[in-house]
C-alpha cells in the first residue's frame, strides 16, 4: 500500500530539520573545559555531556608514559662519562686518574606529575570536532 503523502512531506521535514541541527552544530567553536575521570576510567565533562567511556576519548602523548616510578628510558651506550678532576693538584676521584672513563648507564623514572591517567584526576580536555582530547592533568594545588 502507497505512503500517505503527508508521512513523506513529515519524513523529508524531519530530515531537513537534522540537517539544519547538524549544521549549526558543526559551526560551533568547541571551547576546552575541565573535566574529571571517574573509576571506570570513563570522562565526566563539566559542560558537556558524559561520561565518556574509556576508547572514545583521546589522551595526549605525555599521558601513556606509565605509573610514577615506572622507568622512563634506559640511556643508550651506557653512556661514557669521563672522570677527571678539574685541578691537577687535586687527589684522584676514587681509583680513578684523569680521564678515565666509566662506564654505566642511566635509568630516569617517571615522576608523579607525569604519571598516566588515574580515577579521580581532573583533566583539560579540548575537542578536535566531536572528539574529546585530554591535553594534561591539571591541579589546584601545585
Amino acid at each position: 500500500m502507497r505512503e500517505n503523502r503527508s508521512d513523506n512531506i513529515e519524513k523529508f521535514g524531519d530530515a531537513l530539520t537534522q540537517r539544519i541541527y547538524d549544521t549549526f552544530n558543526a559551526m560551533q567553536p568547541y571551547q576546552p573545559e575541565l573535566g574529571i575521570i571517574n573509576a571506570d576510567l570513563s570522562l565526566s565533562p563539566d559542560n558537556s555531556p558524559g561520561p565518556i567511556p574509556k576508547g572514545e576519548y583521546m589522551v595526549c602523548r605525555q599521558l601513556t608514559l606509565g605509573e610514577t616510578d615506572d622507568p622512563l628510558t634506559v640511556t643508550a651506550v651506557d653512556g661514557g662519562h669521563v672522570v677527571f678532576n678539574p685541578k691537577p693538584e687535586w687527589e684522584p676521584i676514587g681509583k680513578s686518574v684523569i680521564g678515565y672513563s666509566d662506564e654505566h648507564s642511566h635509568i630516569p623514572l617517571i615522576p608523579e606529575k607525569m604519571r598516566w591517567l588515574h580515577a579521580g584526576d581532573r583533566v583539560l580536555i579540548c575537542w578536535a570536532g566531536d572528539t574529546p582530547v585530554i591535553v594534561d592533568i591539571v591541579y589546584v594545588d601545585w
